[in-house]
């Protein structure tokens, strides 16, 4: 089984913390060690790619704002022949499913969206910090508020924003998502993403808490490393829900739902899909829950 599947801990990198964040871990002091990269926890990253021969996209940094450490998010060159993959990737640290969302559960209404930062572009990049929160409508999800900066200057010194919630309606949301990237090439599909753009992000917070449900609910699902192997060329096997009511579904990179999958689900093969990555969301009485997959040759 490969290294991403041993056991992990949380490496505390100091024991004095940053200021209390609404957002968990909105400080990154917390961050998982999986024996070949960091992430930080609550957050998710490409790191995993580290794994095929890929630099980390995000890691922990010294020069923090406050406590520690900050979050480092760098756009690199990327070569990996497991993976056939010769490309120019963003950084991107996201919170609530940057793709396959739903996102996080969210039922409260900030006005707005903190947080401190640095940025060292490349000639033409542009780093972008979002929050967005969504109402679900039948099938499909809305923007209702959305909080968006994008930095193109270089910030050589840390810089505090404070950027307003707009709300387009007066709805409570059902999801939210935080996504921070150091290149906007990443979300925007248009130019390509820069090598060499670093922004180093900071205290990610919100006036008021955005999903106090996180913690309780994740405490009911399954362990991230219960879905395995991951990455994997064929099969994977999913956890033992006691709840006859669970669902899974499975998602491709794009957004698109490639399978369903009932309560008692032991296994999904993955040898007819393309190589990349999948999100497999796991849904239950208890909550929700997501578990980021990559299908290799």
């Amino acid at each position: 089984m490969l290294r991403y599947l041993q056991l992990v801990f949380i490496l505390q990198l100091g024991s004095i913390q940053a200021q209390h964040t609404e957002i968990p871990n909105g400080g990154f002091e917390d961050w998982v060690n999986t024996g070949t990269y960091f992430e930080p926890f609550y957050w998710n990253t490409f790191n995993i790619l580290s794994e095929f021969g890929c630099s980390d996209f995000i890691r922990p940094d010294s020069q923090a704002f406050a406590g520690k450490v900050c979050a480092r998010i760098a756009t690199l060159s990327c070569f990996s022949p497991d993976l056939n993959l010769r490309d120019t990737l963003a950084g991107i640290l996201f919170a609530g499913e940057r793709d396959a969302a739903p996102g996080y559960p969210c039922n409260t209404r900030p006005a707005n969206f903190s947080f401190h930062y640095r940025y060292y572009p490349s000639p033409g990049d542009t780093a972008v910090l979002a929050l967005v929160f969504r109402k679900i409508r039948g099938n499909r999800q809305e923007d209702i508020g959305v909080a968006y900066l994008e930095v193109s200057d270089t910030v050589r010194n840390w810089t505090a924003a404070n950027v307003p919630v707009w709300w387009k309606t007066n709805e409570t949301p059902d999801t939210v998502q935080v996504v921070i990237t150091s290149s906007k090439a990443v979300i925007a599909n248009r130019k390509p993403a820069q090598p060499g753009s670093v922004l180093w992000v900071d205290e990610v917070n919100t006036d008021i808490p955005i999903w106090r449900q996180q913690q309780s609910v994740q405490a009911n699902l399954p362990m991230k490393c219960s879905v395995y192997p991951n990455p994997s060329r064929d099969s994977i096997y999913l956890p033992v829900l006691d709840d006859q009511s669970a669902l899974f579904l499975l998602f491709d990179a794009g957004g698109c739902m490639r399978g369903n999958f009932p309560a008692g689900t032991r296994s999904i093969s993955l040898a007819r899909f393309e190589k990349g990555v999948y999100y497999l969301h796991f849904f239950t009485d208890s909550g929700h829950h997501c578990e980021r997959l990559l299908r290799i040759d």
